[in-house]
């Protein structure tokens, strides 16, 4: 699988990233839905839905299609 040897996970910068990259951002995701979910209707709800994945989508069409970092 790491035939190319991209698959290197040993950086000393590496837990300055899984902080604010990944827990930082669980957690903002999960405090917003305990404040939202109660707030919100199911047409909000759903509006919000889709705004999240129409960014997601733009997102990948940068990154992926024109960047090509995939």
């Amino acid at each position: 699988m790491n035939k190319f040897h991209l698959l290197i996970w040993d950086y000393t910068w590496w837990v300055y990233i899984v902080f604010p990259g990944y827990i930082l951002i669980f957690f903002i995701i999960t405090k917003a839905y305990d404040i939202l979910s109660v707030k919100l209707t199911l047409i909000q709800k759903s509006a919000l839905v889709c705004f999240l994945v129409a960014v997601d989508v733009v997102v990948f069409y940068v990154l992926a299609i024109k960047l090509r970092w995939i």
